[in-house]
């Protein structure tokens, strides 16, 4: 437990939920549509490099 303590610490979590997609972390609870336009963001950068 202490070290999934340290390891969110390090990536700036500060409660729960949080959820991290790549390099963005996004705090609190998100809805799908939230989800979906992230991954699908994070996806098009992806591909286009």
């Amino acid at each position: 437990m202490s070290t999934n303590l340290q390891l969110a610490r390090l990536v700036g979590v500060q409660g729960t939920p949080a959820t991290i997609i790549g390099d963005e972390m996004i705090p609190g609870a998100v809805s799908w549509e939230t989800l979906e336009a992230v991954v699908k963001e994070k996806l098009a950068v992806a591909h286009a490099q």
